[in-house]
């Protein structure tokens, strides 16, 4: 059997939306969160403050749910934006869901924000931040719903 090693990993990112960046910028939220300009200028801007290799984007895990039919709150600069409506009732309706369309809604911003990013010639890749399935399918279904579904 193989031996288990401590994974020193060297990143810390911001962990959110550091205030001190959007100041620099005179972002105002959400709007930060629903334009493609702001989205590239910030995931820049945060790059740099992180001192990171990689500009990432989107900055929440609610793209995938909003795209799926969850309604979102966008919160603000001391809050992410944030599910307060999940459009599921049960894990079975969770096959029922139709695939992402990413020529419309935040979506189609994020990756219009990614365009930008590439077209400015941006000299460190891009990163793309997936929502793993456990966390997206918590903002789709009542989480307590989700982890009695695990159990069973």
């Amino acid at each position: 059997m193989g031996e288990i090693k401590d994974f020193n990993c060297t990143y810390d990112n911001s962990a959110g939306i550091n205030g001190e960046v959007t100041a620099k910028l005179n972002l105002t939220f959400p709007d930060a969160y629903l334009h493609h300009e702001t989205m590239a200028e910030l995931s820049k801007a945060l790059k740099e403050h992180d001192g990171a290799a990689f500009c990432e984007l989107p900055f929440c895990h609610t793209v995938e749910a909003e795209a799926m039919g969850a309604k979102v709150n966008m919160g603000s600069l001391l809050c992410e934006p944030h599910v307060v409506d999940s459009p599921l009732a049960s894990c079975e309706n969770l096959a029922e869901l139709q695939p992402l369309d990413l020529k419309k809604g935040r979506v189609k911003t994020v990756l219009a924000a990614i365009h930008l990013l590439k077209e400015k010639r941006t000299e460190v890749p891009i990163i793309g931040n997936l929502t793993g399935p456990v966390s997206t399918a918590g903002t789709l279904v009542d989480m307590s719903v989700l982890l009695k579904e695990y159990r069973r």
